[in-house]
């Protein structure tokens, strides 16, 4: 009776897996988005801007490490610090060479849409200077972003498929930078299509983390997208959501064909590789009278 028992404590330990990672989720969506409610009203009295004429409450990008810290279980940290800690300098710069790669994929896409859309950006205004300053600040803002929608949240949610990770997160996403766009000085049509290019952008970054398993190529996504946002389309003014978000779609189809044909290139757990050397089993023969047995 091994066996029927064997399955009910593995059915057992899925559903609780299962609880444990809705728990996870559920607490991560409600303490990000209160941590983002005093980034709102700090928007509300303080008048200023930050990078890129952004308003003060898109601060609100440390609301996701709030929600990390409250919801990431012990058990994760220390897998990804013994991760961490295994990582030889050979492999980190491996893998940093291997996020660099994407580098160019959200600047040509925001580029492209800056060339076909309605504006144009006055590049020659933005000082090499500037340029560094906004990249730095911008990977921070990414590094913190991702961190929560994509190390905790996303991975969470691995069994789940890609579209239905970034509906979820791109809509809750999307729902809490309204205000901040709101702020901004954008009208409802701009923030419906900002809406759509975010759930876009999050199927995107599933995509891409899942094919590679590496944080960084999210980080690098992100922030490239965030500067190619202040220094090709000028802070904003040459920038169009609606352009952007058809101009992504071929990229998004192109990545997820890319990830299931390497999913299908991939071998199934327990079964041999095509065109493994198998041992063969040594023929059963007696030795020769007058020969030693091996």
């Amino acid at each position: 009776m091994t066996g029927p028992r064997r399955g009910t404590d593995e059915r057992t330990e899925a559903r609780r897996r299962r609880g444990r990672s809705r728990s996870v989720v559920r607490t991560f969506l409600l303490v990000t988005s209160a941590a983002s409610v005093p980034f709102w009203a700090l928007g509300t009295v303080v008048d200023g801007s930050l990078i890129g004429g952004l308003p003060v409450s898109a601060l609100m990008f440390l609301a996701p490490v709030v929600g990390v810290v409250a919801a990431c279980p012990a058990q994760r940290w220390r897998e990804t610090s013994q991760r961490l800690r295994g990582l030889t300098a050979r492999a980190a710069a491996t893998a940093v060479a291997a996020d660099l790669l994407w580098v160019p994929v959200m600047p040509v896409v925001v580029g492209v849409a800056v060339l076909l859309g309605p504006s144009r950006a006055d590049i020659g205004a933005i000082t090499g200077v500037a340029v560094m300053a906004a990249l730095v600040a911008l990977v921070l803002a990414a590094a913190a972003e991702e961190l929560g929608w994509t190390w905790l949240l996303a991975r969470e949610l691995r069994k789940v498929s890609a579209w239905r990770v970034a509906l979820l997160s791109g809509a809750i996403w999307a729902g809490l930078h309204v205000v901040p766009w709101v702020q901004g000085g954008h009208d409802l049509t701009w923030i419906a299509a900002q809406a759509a290019f975010t759930v876009l952008f999050r199927f995107v970054i599933v995509t891409a983390d899942r094919r590679t398993s590496r944080i960084g190529v999210a980080v690098v996504l992100h922030a490239t997208y965030n500067t190619a946002w202040v220094v090709l389309a000028d802070a904003g003014a040459a920038y169009s959501p609606a352009v952007t978000t058809i101009v992504l779609v071929p990229v998004a189809a192109t990545i997820a064909i890319c990830a299931r044909q390497q999913q299908r290139l991939r071998p199934r757990r327990g079964t041999r590789p095509t065109g493994a050397l198998q041992a063969r089993p040594a023929p059963d023969v007696a030795p020769r009278a007058g020969t030693p047995a091996a």
